[in-house]
């Protein structure tokens, strides 16, 4: 959702003297690791991104957008809303056009003007992520073969409505050319996403998925994705994009709250024993009591489950136990055996980063061959008495 009025001036379309928010994540391999290189990016483009001035396209162009850059679920989701007629969609964005907005604002002036779709506000928070896009908003970051965009992240400045807080604001979207072009993946499509590449039997295994991911997190280095199949990196896409915007959102509190990028690495790591024994990741998201939904709200049940996976390959396979553990100790050493987190805990911690950076080969390699490890000897575990799933 991208609700907001900002308390300074906007930055011009396209940015101070045109400048295009482009990332290259290679400008950034064996310098810095994601949380540097997000660190980095968030103030220069997320954040100014939010209140760059542009003026609202037609409805026409916006649905040859939606048809040509984005995944055709994209499109069908937004004229669900229309009662599945596309003319009315074209009416409501061609009612609006030529206004001048910013990523930030772009909400309010849809919401107003989608008066016939079912429910106007899920409406808007639909089509102001892909209105801004189409219009050249948003930050675009290249790791490898895969495009992420990001758009619509509340900046430090930004003043919000009562029921809004930064953390709710933003959308990221993945491409993975030729394969599929963008798309703003759930938290239950990449983990049934995952489901697929490490069950037992698939094309995929973690042996290509975890040096992709891993390659990136610990050195911004891509060159794993190109020799991916297009299941993996698909994967991989969803997983950078989804990272990036839960990663932003913990900066919003200078890495105090809201560490949402942990829970994906957590789920992502556990799925190499759930999907391994044929069981069903997805349940890895939850509706919590707050009405609140995620994969954060089964964090205990998760962290109960892989501290149990955990210590079942410590005796099944103490090398390369101890070889993971002993390069991931750093200053949060308190994982309790839930070696995932403890993972999680130390890419993401800026004092960590120097050691990081300095290991990440090491630590690449120790984490895929942890998670071969785990997927290759799940029935073994699961037969030792540990729970298939949460």
């Amino acid at each position: 959702m991208s609700i907001a009025k900002t308390n300074s001036a906007p930055v011009p379309a396209n940015g101070p003297a045109d400048r295009l928010f482009d990332v290259d994540i290679a400008s950034f391999t064996g310098h810095a690791t994601f949380l540097d290189m997000l660190l980095k990016v968030k103030p220069v483009d997320i954040d100014q991104d939010f209140s760059r001035r542009f003026q609202i396209i037609d409805g026409a162009t916006y649905i040859a957008t939606l048809k040509s850059d984005f995944d055709p679920s994209v499109m069908t989701k937004i004229v669900e809303h229309f009662q599945g007629d596309e003319t009315k969609l074209d009416q409501t964005i061609d009612s609006i056009k030529g206004q001048t907005t910013t990523p930030g604002t772009v909400f309010n002036v849809i919401v107003k003007a989608a008066s016939g779709a079912n429910d106007p506000s899920k409406a808007a928070e639909l089509i102001a992520p892909t209105l801004s896009l189409a219009a050249n908003m948003g930050t675009t970051l290249h790791f490898g073969d895969i495009i992420v965009k990001e758009v619509g992240y509340a900046a430090p400045n930004a003043t919000l409505p009562p029921d809004v807080t930064p953390e709710m604001t933003g959308r990221g979207y993945a491409s993975e050319l030729p394969a599929r072009k963008l798309l703003d993946a759930s938290d239950v499509d990449y983990l049934s996403e995952i489901n697929q590449l490490l069950r037992p039997g698939a094309t995929s295994d973690p042996r290509s998925f975890f040096p992709a991911i891993m390659d990136i997190l610990t050195q911004c280095k891509a060159t794993n994705i190109g020799a991916l199949n297009d299941q993996a990196r698909e994967g991989v896409g969803n997983f950078l994009a989804v990272y990036f915007a839960e990663a932003d959102r913990n900066a919003m509190s200078d890495l105090k709250q809201h560490s949402w990028q942990k829970d994906l690495l957590h789920a992502t790591c556990l799925g190499s024993y759930v999907a391994g024994t044929g069981s069903d990741t997805t349940r890895f998201w939850a509706e919590g009591p707050s009405g609140r939904s995620g994969i954060g709200e089964t964090r205990a049940a998760r962290r109960q489950l892989a501290t149990q996976v955990c210590d079942a390959l410590a005796k099944i396979n103490p090398a390369v136990f101890n070889t993971l553990q002993s390069l991931i100790a750093g200053a949060i050493a308190a994982g309790g055996g839930d070696l995932f987190q403890q993972l999680a805990n130390y890419l993401n911690d800026p004092n960590d980063s120097a050691s990081v950076l300095a290991n990440a080969d090491k630590i690449s390699d120790a984490t895929t061959n942890f998670m071969v490890a785990i997927h290759d000897n799940a029935s073994l575990i699961m037969n030792s008495g540990v729970p298939s799933n949460i």
